[in-house]
């Protein structure tokens, strides 16, 4: 899915994204930590299981990268849909700024990311608000 993502950024996404894949949250984190500079945009794959599996969940990097990388945007991905997603999220001060359902296609990606990436939050389609 990783490598999808990347693909379909780099192809759609004008200007051309700088793209960097992780599989678990925790290295996310630290890359995110170590490198030059804030990334733009946080796409993170949300799974149920993922607590139990890792040190960190997708949820709590977002709430890490809001606390710790204000200005990068965050998109949560779930095969859940968004009536579920905010059944989770409510209540909790983790808010992503936008929401796919993993079943997107690469165009419906771009046309999410993109004015995410421009700062134009309202128009990147299924947000959570």
């Amino acid at each position: 899915m990783a490598e999808f993502y990347r693909t379909a950024l780099e192809l759609l996404v004008k200007p051309k994204p700088e793209v960097h894949c992780f599989l678990r949250a925790e290295i996310a984190w630290r890359a995110i930590q170590t490198t030059r500079g804030q990334p733009d945009l946080l796409i993170s794959h949300y799974l149920l299981h993922s607590k139990k599996d890792a040190s960190m969940t997708e949820l709590e990097l977002i709430e890490r990268c809001r606390n710790g990388a204000p200005k990068m945007k965050t998109l949560l991905v779930s095969g859940l849909d968004l009536k579920e997603i905010n059944k989770i999220l409510e209540g909790s001060e983790i808010q992503p700024d936008g929401f796919l359902h993993s079943s997107f296609d690469p165009e419906h990606l771009a046309s999410v990311v993109e004015p995410l990436l421009h700062g134009d939050v309202r128009s990147a389609g299924n947000i959570m608000q």
